[in-house]
């Protein structure tokens, strides 16, 4: 059973442009699309996890596929529709990886969870 997904990520770049102004930011949209079947799911599991229960990272994978798929699996553990303090979203991604910042990082880069303004609560995407 192949999975679909579409990420918009953003990518701000710096342009100097010379004595009309300092600096622009110019924003471009990049779409992203990630497909994966369960067999590569089952093969990022045995490469990258000690364990499923409870869920424990060996490595957090250097190509982006496998990242998504990873944060995939982490985010399964993540209840829908609540609001996380930064607190407990760190508790949770610590017990599972000590860089428990690019856990959350990758979850919201890849759109998996999306956090407020200010950076103190977190979403799960549905």
């Amino acid at each position: 059973m192949k999975k679909l997904y579409y990420i918009n990520l953003k990518i701000k770049r710096n342009i100097y442009i010379p004595k009309s102004c300092d600096k622009i930011y110019v924003s471009e949209e990049i779409v992203m699309m990630f497909e994966y079947t369960d067999l590569e799911k089952e093969k990022v599991i045995n490469g990258y996890f000690y364990s499923i229960e409870p869920l424990k990272l060996k490595l957090f994978p250097p190509k982006q596929k496998k990242q998504y798929i990873t944060l995939c699996i982490i985010s399964e553990i993540i209840e829908p529709n609540r609001a996380y303090s930064e607190k407990e979203l760190n508790g949770i991604l610590k017990n599972i990886y000590p860089d428990f910042v690019t856990l959350r990082r990758g979850l919201i880069d890849y759109k998996i969870m999306d956090r407020d303004a200010y950076g103190k609560e977190y979403k799960k995407n549905n």
